[in-house]
């Protein structure tokens, strides 16, 4: 017996949602992460019913972001560093972190077999999903780092650790796209 989808309000609602391990299990490789079989026409329907307020909000770079979900959906990548309405296309050249961050934390990675580093953008992602054991190690590391980098902060996830600038923030990204339509109200 399969459930009637559930019923769905057609106006003033909006819905804004993550990417990894929302929309898209979460793997070993973030690079092998992509939307089950049909999520895109779902996606799509939905913005539609919600007449256009639909947002993804995700850690990724929104270059990445971009190229995983539909682009006629809004789309906020780094944390909401970068912004994307329904068509629009993002910028070529992502800004990227400082290369002595990107440097010292690539370090860090070389340091433990089985992390690496995903740039993304001003973000950097420390994965340690395949040498798990090494996360505290990790994170104590990171900490020190971070510590003496101006600007930015630590914000541990599901087996990573984001290096980001202070204002890469979800949360304040989703209340910037509160107040533009469609969003608004």
């Amino acid at each position: 017996m399969s459930l009637p989808p559930p019923p769905l309000p057609l106006s003033g609602v909006a819905l804004f949602l993550d990417f990894d391990g929302t929309l898209a299990p979460i793997a070993a490789d973030p690079d092998a992460v992509f939307l089950p079989e049909g999520g895109a026409e779902i996606l799509r329907a939905l913005s539609v019913k919600l007449g256009g307020a639909l947002a993804l909000i995700s850690g990724r770079d929104v270059r990445d972001l971009s190229a995983r979900v539909p682009a006629d959906v809004w789309r906020a990548g780094g944390h909401g560093l970068e912004i994307c309405a329904p068509g629009e296309k993002p910028e070529a050249q992502a800004v990227a972190a400082p290369q002595t961050l990107a440097d010292a934390v690539n370090a860090i990675a070389d340091s433990v077999k089985g992390a690496r580093v995903e740039p993304k953008g001003e973000v950097l992602a420390l994965h340690y999903r395949a040498a798990p054991e090494a996360g505290p190690a990790l994170q104590a590391a990171m900490e020190k780092l971070i510590a003496g980098v101006d600007g930015y902060i630590l914000q541990p996830g599901k087996m990573v650790l984001e290096a980001k600038p202070v204002h890469a923030n979800k949360g304040i990204t989703l209340t910037r796209l509160l107040d533009r339509p469609p969003f608004a109200g």
